[in-house]
């Protein structure tokens, strides 16, 4: 027989959920939710921390307070229950969360995509990679591995800050200024340091010895 209950918590992290049943009033704690998302027609959308009520009695009912989430719980062994859908009154719509104004979803692979309070977006995936768009206009991507970009052009409008050495595995095209700040070496052939044999005064140099 499946119940209808009050959410009144969610716990992201262990995909469990706090509710009290509709029909005798009594708290259910740690039910695992086995539908971690909930939509209407299309897309995600957040689900809104619904305040605990002031009592059992008070959450045996849909009263006019605001938004109210409704698990539907089946009974499995033991005496436990499992959520197997979720309900929404007013128009509550969305994804296990804790807070109204932040959004987590979590892929049984382990993916985790997190809306933070502020719109700042998340993207972490098993093995270490995690894509972070900030509000401030700054994305920071973290890959432990590689990054590749496979397309034929990559074009950037700004300047470029690379820290550490750089490798080219084809021709390097400059139509202006190269400055260095320290030596430069084509072929063994220091640009500083390399030393010419003279010809006599007057005369042009041989090409670099060395």
């Amino acid at each position: 027989m499946i119940r209808t209950a009050r959410v009144v918590k969610v716990h992201p992290k262990s995909r469990t959920l706090d509710c009290v049943d509709m029909e005798t009033g009594y708290p259910i704690a740690g039910v695992t939710i086995m539908s971690a998302t909930l939509s209407k027609n299309t897309g995600l959308w957040a689900v809104p921390s619904v305040p605990r009520p002031s009592s059992h009695q008070a959450a045996s009912g849909i009263a006019d307070e605001g938004d109210v989430m409704l698990a539907c719980l089946l009974p499995a062994a033991g005496g436990r229950y499992v959520c197997i859908g979720f309900a929404s009154m007013k128009g509550a719509t969305g994804a296990l969360t804790e807070r109204d104004d932040e959004l987590i979803y979590r892929h049984p692979s382990g993916t985790v995509i997190n809306v933070q309070p502020d719109g700042t977006t998340v993207l972490s995936v098993p093995g270490g990679v995690v894509h972070r768009l900030n509000v401030d206009g700054t994305a920071h991507i973290t890959a432990p591995t590689s990054v590749t970009m496979d397309t034929p052009l990559v074009k950037m409008t700004g300047e470029l800050e690379v820290a550490k050495a750089t490798r080219l595995a084809d021709t390097l095209d400059v139509e202006k200024q190269v400055t260095g700040k320290a030596d430069v070496v084509a072929s063994g052939v220091s640009l500083v340091q390399h030393i010419h044999t003279g010809n006599g005064a007057g005369r042009p140099t041989s090409a670099p010895v060395r």
